[in-house]
């Protein structure tokens, strides 16, 4: 789960779905607060708590399952292309490694 403010929306639902005995994954770069001070006290007390931290690209990698799903794939890779930049700097690589392999 994520929430607008990491101290307040997120900690607050995530805490009551803890307390009622779900378990909690926290996105926490989906999430923020006031400063970065407030967002990774916020997350501490979360974890302190029971919550599991991870990010919007392993939630993302855990839904897609598997590069071979053709109906989500395509979009997934365009999402992950265009927010991390150190993917695309991969992707140059393997496009020209494939080039050159294919030569």
């Amino acid at each position: 789960m994520a929430g607008i403010q990491t101290d307040v929306c997120l900690a607050l639902t995530a805490l009551t779905a803890l307390d009622r005995g779900h378990a909690v994954y926290t996105v926490v770069d989906a999430s923020a607060a006031t400063t970065k001070e407030t967002h990774d006290t916020a997350v501490q007390r979360l974890i302190q708590a029971g919550a599991i931290p991870t990010n919007w690209l392993a939630v993302g990698s855990e839904l897609q399952r598997s590069w071979t799903e053709q109906r989500t794939a395509p979009a997934f890779a365009q999402v992950i292309y265009e927010q991390l930049s150190s993917w695309r700097h991969q992707n140059a690589l393997t496009t020209n490694v494939r080039a050159n392999a294919a030569k």
